[in-house]
């Protein structure tokens, strides 16, 4: 054992199924520490890209008979899942609330609580952020984040944005919230806001193992993404959180733009659609995710076919390559809304959510086959799904 350099018990650990990683850990206190890791984490990420596999895929839901969500593993091939369900009671919830995953992140959930009655889009009052709360549903370990310092004007005329992701350099974990006040201007419920200039943004940064409080920043949100649609992106892609935004309705030229937050510098950057989009007003036509360990843009403006593009680097300079052209007869036969892709496998399938329901597509048959339901028909439909590592990384720092 004293011959094995760490790296090349990384590059073994890298290759275990989780089960294992469980048990090295008790073998001693350089392994427990390598296994529990953020590298390996990463390495293990990195691999399962191409697995051939579900990757645990985590499927967050709906129950019809009762106010709240509920998340499951789901893994294994298509016709015989293998369905987990996670413990969620460590959680207090109101009857007038509901659960609503942040994001998942080097095997590590973060997630919130938000009104009964919300806006389409990810912005909420600032009332709705009472509760958010790290869980790793491995360990089964989770953190309460503390409260933070709400401003001093109506809460009623605040609105605010969570999301989550991990830093590679500093290898931690960052929550961050943006704020949005501006007098009477704000209506949360709705998408049109014609008054940035009377807008003020603030930022609150949260960094896992640093001191238990919020970092506060001033003025360096751009406006235009309070005009986000969050249930169609906030995805976490080669470093940045991105989200589907758009310049001022009172603009000249009404442009839809991919807005970037890098978590290492904190600082936000603009990103354009493929070039070849004519990107349209209607934000339930387009959704981003990540392929690949690339960002990706999904478009569904067409009656008869998807199109997923992924954006990849040739020598340092990034563009936009169609992937996937998917007849929409294919992937359900009474199509509607957002398509919500999560992996593609060795193989070439393309794991996605549409219609509320997992479908695996192969690209060679250009056929579809749906995800067997869980429980006959008391399996509720999905809202969202995530593609999950699972991982060893503690959130009790």
């Amino acid at each position: 054992m004293e011959r094995l350099t760490p790296d090349l018990i990384m590059d073994v650990f890298s290759r275990l199924p989780l089960i294992f990683l469980i048990r090295v850990r008790c073998v001693s206190k350089s392994w427990h520490t390598i296994a529990s890791g953020a590298i390996l984490s990463t390495l293990r990420i990195q691999r399962s890209l191409t697995a051939n596999n579900l990757t645990d895929a985590i499927v967050l839901t709906y129950p019809i008979n009762s106010l709240g969500y509920q998340l499951y593993f789901v893994e294994g091939e298509p016709n015989y899942p293998i369905v987990k369900k996670i413990d969620l009671s460590f959680i207090h919830r109101t009857g007038q609330s509901l659960l609503s995953v942040v994001g998942v992140c080097n095997g590590i959930l973060c997630f919130t609580s938000f009104p009964l009655f919300h806006g389409l889009r990810g912005i909420n009052s600032i009332d709705s952020l009472k509760y958010i709360c790290l869980l790793n549903p491995i360990t089964g370990e989770h953190k309460q984040l503390p409260t933070f310092d709400r401003p001093s004007c109506s809460m009623s005329n605040v609105a605010c944005l969570c999301c989550f992701g991990f830093d590679d350099s500093h290898r931690v974990f960052k929550v961050a919230i943006f704020m949005f006040h501006g007098g009477n201007s704000i209506n949360v419920a709705s998408p049109a806001f014609d008054a940035y200039k009377d807008m003020t943004t603030e930022m609150y940064v949260y960094t896992l193992g640093s001191s238990n409080m919020w970092r506060k920043t001033v003025g360096d949100v751009p406006t235009m993404l309070y005009q986000n649609y969050a249930n169609a992106s906030n995805v976490f892609a080669n470093g940045s959180l991105h989200w589907i935004s758009a310049t001022p309705v009172n603009s000249s030229e009404f442009k839809r733009h991919i807005v970037s937050f890098n978590l290492r510098y904190e600082n936000f950057s603009i990103i354009k659609p493929p070039e070849v989009v004519v990107v349209e007003s209607l934000v339930n036509c387009y959704a981003l995710a990540v392929l690949e360990n690339c960002l990706s843009w999904v478009d569904v403006k067409h009656e008869d076919f998807v199109d997923i593009w992924l954006r990849k680097s040739d020598n340092g300079v990034e563009s936009w390559i169609k992937h996937f052209s998917i007849q929409n007869e294919h992937i359900a036969p009474h199509f509607y809304g957002i398509v919500h892709p999560i992996k593609v496998r060795e193989n070439g399938d393309l794991l996605l959510l549409c219609n509320c329901r997992l479908v695996v597509y192969n690209a060679q048959t250009n056929t579809c086959e749906f995800i067997k339901s869980i429980e006959d028909s008391s399996w509720p439909n999905a809202v969202s799904a995530f593609p999950y590592v699972g991982s060893l990384i503690s959130c009790l720092q």
